[in-house]
């Protein structure tokens, strides 16, 4: 079965850096936290990416994480 993964990202106004990340799973999972290498780690295994204004705000903080490698 296909899993998916809810994100969004609390962005500063004014300094455009991350200040909280907010995540949740299919299966129940749930990260709360301000690290990008946090995020990478619970994405991996997950299929579908979708979040409240992904595309046009939080994909573009988000590219280093989806960038990182996926193991197995």
């Amino acid at each position: 079965m296909k899993s998916i993964v809810f994100v969004d990202l609390e962005v500063h106004a004014t300094k455009h850096t991350v200040l909280d990340i907010g995540a949740t799973n299919d299966r129940g999972s749930v990260l709360h936290s301000p690290s990008m290498r946090d995020l990478a780690k619970f994405l991996q295994g997950h299929d579908y990416l979708c979040g409240h204004n992904i595309m046009a705000h939080d994909l573009k903080y988000m590219k280093e994480a989806l960038s990182q490698p996926r193991q197995g």
